[in-house]
């Protein structure tokens, strides 16, 4: 019983990863050609906020 409605769930939960994942991966791509992006992370200490520089 627990097993029928976990796999659902689970499934829906492995959908959005996948989706987050490319949304992320957008992001950080706009990100490496955006000169206001160069800028921020020029900035010491900002690069810890931007995992992908």
């Amino acid at each position: 019983m627990l097993q029928a409605a976990a796999d659902p769930v689970l499934r829906v939960r492995a959908a959005l990863r996948t989706e987050l994942a490319g949304l992320e991966k957008r992001a950080r791509d706009h990100a490496k050609i955006d000169s206001l992006y160069h800028k921020f992370v020029a900035i010491p200490g900002i690069v810890s906020l931007f995992p992908s520089a």
